[in-house]
């Protein structure tokens, strides 16, 4: 009795799972394309440089762990990493993305200031990281305690400035818009690899199916 069948149906079941993952990865590389192509991110970044370094230069900065008294105009006031992780003249690196910083507000005459704070995970790896908004209800003195939420000295360059609602929504849309980009091109560059890497052996394999298909098969005549 022959033993093509069972030959053929290992070769071609390999085969099949190959290509089909082959082309499952080539379908993400695609949509990783599209994702970049249609993220804006290229727009994003000019936005979130823009809006930075406006924002910054308007901006006041202080060391945590600590305390800082700074002078507000009636508003919206944002507390954010620095930028450039400066105090003064004094730079201080990037903290740890698994520490975060809990702060308390309070205005000219003792009365706590509620902070809106910014609870997506802490990412040091992004050009700007924003820990929250607060009401300046009316212009003067405001008081920020900085703490870090794990209790160690862990140093950060806290930046306080002037921003509204709609601020924060473009930074937030330029964030997401930059994250999707840089995600779709990772994306298309797996997805391609991937592609190629399980494509080649779907060949070999299919082409070893059919030359043991072939010498098993009976001689003619």
């Amino acid at each position: 009795m022959l033993r093509t069948s069972p030959l053929r149906r290992r070769g071609n079941c390999a085969f099949q799972i190959l290509l089909a993952l082959a082309v499952i990865a080539a379908l993400l590389a695609v949509g990783g394309v599209v994702s970049m192509l249609t993220s804006g991110a290229g727009d994003a970044v000019t936005v979130l440089e823009t809006e930075i370094k406006t924002i910054a230069q308007n901006s006041q900065s202080f060391e945590a762990p600590g305390t800082a008294t700074v002078e507000l105009a009636e508003g919206g006031a944002m507390l954010a990493l620095h930028p450039d992780g400066m105090v003064g003249d004094k730079k201080i690196g990037v903290p740890p993305a698994n520490v975060s910083y809990n702060f308390t507000i309070t205005d000219a005459d003792g009365n706590a200031v509620k902070f809106e704070a910014n609870n997506a995970p802490r990412n040091p790896q992004a050009p700007f990281e924003m820990f929250g908004f607060f009401q300046a209800k009316k212009a003067g003195a405001y008081t920020i305690e900085a703490k870090t939420s794990d209790g160690s000295d862990t140093k950060a360059a806290i930046m306080v400035a002037a921003a509204d609602e709609a601020t924060a929504q473009r930074l937030a849309n330029a964030g997401l818009a930059l994250v999707k980009g840089v995600g779709g091109g990772c994306l298309a560059v797996c997805g391609c690899l991937a592609a190629i890497a399980l494509a080649i052996p779907a060949f070999f394999v299919r082409k070893k199916a059919k030359a043991a298909a072939h010498d098993t098969l009976p001689p003619v005549g």
